[in-house]
């Protein structure tokens, strides 16, 4: 330690304060408390009596706060914005039945743009949306640019073809279970959603084959490769190295008895003593330089000779859907009759039918009451409320 001599001015001031208060602490008998300690001192005593007091922002916290209670509450997205519309005349945006889930499920990797939405191959979701009507356009849009009518040809520039359900979605869970165990599916497997049970028609179509009036029936071929499918548990034609697909019932999955992009010939069938005498069906074509040609064709659609003048429409829809509902539409009370020219596809079709509804009594004995079941058949010529169900 340096000698007293050799101490500067400060350090002798500052030696002779710290001798005065060791003897002032002798007489006290307080300790001398050190730099060190005294600043744990002091923090500690901060430390509780923040503890004791409430929380309170710092300005600039609090002009925040202030700021975001004063500003509107952000606008959700709604899930019919009219960016998802491809065109106007497509827009449903204010209808229900053709607006887009606003929870879609997972879907397949192998999407394709417009086709992606049939069930995914070797994926069962039942949480699939439906798909918006810009996406079933994709598919179903035509060389102009122009949404038509599968059947008769028709645009929607008027807004008058929609996206119909072909097997209604207000079928009892029943029959849903009937068809989605036929369609090769597990329990709550099927979605009626799906592109393949979805098809453009123009409004004196569709509410017509909601109502029963008019079937869409498959031609002998398909209905025919459907029946082997359903009877035999046998994929005509099938040269895959692996087996088709099939459910815990040992029936085939739908997609690999008819490929998703399979295109389907359907003749449009109205049904006597169901349609009217007054009502035809108005069927637009253009020939090559592009003139319109137009064609009423009038009951009983057939000619002199009781031949169909209908033309064949061609559709990617699943012939097990178009089945079940001309099934339907034929076996309902007071259904109508076929004509003539379509009884021996007819009696194909009812043997289908059969073989679709032989477990069904089994299916309501293990199946609760469905309130909603067929809500169809209690609508007495009601073509909206049809409409809003199907």
């Amino acid at each position: 330690m340096s000698s007293p001599a050799r101490l500067s001015a400060k350090e002798r001031l500052r030696k002779a304060r710290h001798d005065t208060l060791r003897r002032r602490d002798a007489t006290t008998g307080l300790a001398i408390v050190g730099k060190a300690q005294s600043a744990a001192r002091d923090s500690q005593r901060a430390q509780k009596k923040r503890t004791r007091l409430p929380q309170t922002p710092s300005r600039q916290s609090a002009r925040l706060i202030k700021k975001l209670a004063k500003s509107p509450p952000a606008k959700k997205p709604s899930s019919t914005d009219s960016t998802e519309s491809f065109e106007s005349n497509i827009d449903r945006a204010s209808d229900v039945d053709y607006t887009a889930t606003p929870e879609r499920g997972q879907g397949s990797r192998n999407q394709k743009q417009g086709s992606s939405y049939h069930t995914p191959e070797g994926k069962l979701f039942k949480t699939i949306g439906r798909p918006r009507p810009d996406q079933l356009a994709a598919t179903f849009i035509s060389e102009d640019g122009i949404l038509r009518c599968a059947g008769t040809g028709q645009s929607n520039e008027n807004g008058t073809v929609q996206f119909c359900h072909v097997a209604d979605r207000s079928i009892s869970s029943v029959e849903k279970r009937q068809l989605e165990m036929v369609m090769g599916h597990e329990p709550d497997g099927l979605n009626l959603d799906t592109r393949l049970n979805l098809i453009p028609l123009c409004v004196e179509l569709h509410i017509p084959m909601d109502l029963g009036k008019v079937i869409l029936l498959p031609t002998a071929p398909w209905l025919s490769k459907l029946r082997t499918a359903l009877a035999s548990k046998e994929v005509k034609g099938w040269t895959k190295r692996r087996a088709p697909r099939a459910n815990s019932e040992h029936y085939l999955f739908h997609e690999d008895v008819f490929s998703p992009d399979t295109v389907v010939d359907v003749r449009i069938v109205p049904l006597l003593k169901q349609w009217s005498k007054e009502s035809g069906i108005q069927y637009i074509t253009r020939n090559k330089k592009g003139k319109i040609i137009r064609q009423l064709f009038e009951p009983p659609f057939t000619t002199k000779k009781g031949e169909p003048v209908i033309p064949l429409m061609k559709v990617k829809c699943s012939p097990f859907f178009l089945a079940f509902k001309a099934n339907w539409a034929l076996t309902k009370p007071n259904a109508g009759k076929e004509p003539k020219y379509a009884k021996s596809d007819v009696r194909e079709l009812k043997r289908i039918g059969e073989l679709m509804r032989r477990e069904i009594d089994d299916l309501k004995e293990q199946m609760p009451a469905d309130n909603n079941a067929n809500q169809q058949m209690s609508v007495d010529n009601d073509g909206a409320a049809f409409f809003s169900s199907s």
